[in-house]
């Protein structure tokens, strides 16, 4: 059964299924997004933890998400999801601009062992 399933991974077609690939500036849309469903969520009466959306009003540094209506959070969603969208079209560009960003720096720095440079190059 084993030699079976590794034949099929090894021969199985993989596809990234809207799979995106990370960057730092998208991770701000994910954050965004987050937040936003999240202040969505708990003006329907669900529950939310709010130590989660204290981190990342924070981290978004929108700190008056929590004063925003129902109506004006909608509109906030529904901007960041179109945004988003636009980005995302650039995931691509922005990790491989990172990648060479985060090599070059590596290649910069005095590292005290190998170990540690090997660490930071796998990301």
């Amino acid at each position: 059964m084993y030699m079976i399933r590794r034949h099929a991974e090894d021969n199985c077609r993989t596809t990234s299924s809207g799979k995106v690939p990370w960057s730092p500036k998208l991770q701000g849309f994910w954050d965004r997004l987050s937040l936003w469903k999240l202040l969505l969520k708990g003006r329907k009466r669900c529950r939310v933890s709010s130590r989660k959306v204290r981190r990342l009003m924070k981290k978004t540094r929108l700190c008056t998400a929590w004063k925003k209506t129902t109506d004006e959070l909608e509109v906030a969603l529904a901007a960041e999801r179109r945004a988003y969208k636009q980005a995302k079209c650039q995931a691509t560009p922005l990790r491989r601009d990172f990648l060479t960003v985060h090599t070059t720096d590596a290649k910069k720095k005095k590292w005290k062992s190998q170990k540690a440079h090997d660490r930071f190059l796998r990301l």
